[in-house]
Formats: structure tokens, sequence, C-alpha cells
């Protein structure tokens, strides 16, 4: 609880935290298994804005190799973060 003083209102911010993951099995040729997992930090700034950092990792067991003859890395990471506006 957060304390307050007489005649001062409080802000509160409302935080959530989700994560979700999925597997996909592939044929050989395309790297066999694919990891792709989502894990998302939402936090209410404001009653209209809310802000939304999410870390995205894919990850393949073995990767194709590209037509000029280089191999892409395994994995791949992405940190996306976005505000949202309420209406």
């Amino acid at each position: 609880m957060i304390p307050s003083q007489p005649g001062k209102p409080t802000a509160r911010r409302r935080r959530r935290c989700f994560s979700a993951a999925g597997l996909t099995e592939k044929s050989r040729a395309a790297g066999e298994t694919y990891h792709h997992s989502v894990t998302t930090l939402a936090i209410d700034l404001t009653k209209r804005f809310e802000l939304d950092v999410s870390f995205v990792r894919d990850h393949t067991q073995n990767p194709e190799q590209e037509s000029n003859g280089t191999i892409p890395q395994q994995n791949d990471v992405r940190l996306i973060v976005s505000l949202g506006i309420r209406f």
C-alpha cells in the first residue's frame, strides 16, 4: 500500500508482466526446430498512457545457408518499446 498525505491523491501505477513461448518442429531442410518466446512488461503511466516493453527471442536449431554462402546466427533477439494512448 502506498502511504498518502491528507488531501493529496495518490498515483498508483498498474504493472503487468506476461510471457508466451512456442515451439515449432519443421523439416530438416528448414532448420528442424524453431523456438519463439515473448515477454512483455506493461505499465500504466497515467489514465491515458501505457508503456509496453517486450523482449522477443527467436531461435533456429540449424539455420539454412543463405544463397551467398553465409549461415545466419541461431538466435534473433528484439526489444520493442511502445507507448499506448487510450481514447
